[in-house]
């Protein structure tokens, strides 16, 4: 076989950093579930705060359409 003009690329070395730990396995946490109460809360939170937005941006609009 002839030999190429450009080398071929040798494979990646794999580099091990540290030492290999003993650590047990973390065990993974179950996401609490919340209550409907609280989602009921939350939204009912959520829909007074963005209606309160909208009514405020409203009322400042108010003159503009009284003195047109």
């Amino acid at each position: 076989m002839p030999k190429s003009p450009t080398p071929i690329p040798a494979p990646p070395v794999k580099i091990q950093r540290g030492a290999p730990s003993r650590a047990p396995a973390k065990k993974r946490r179950r996401k609490k579930k919340r209550s409907p109460f609280l989602w009921f809360l939350q939204g009912l939170v959520r829909r007074i705060y963005f209606g309160l937005k909208t009514g405020f941006k409203f009322l400042l609009l108010v003159p503009v359409l009284v003195f047109m």
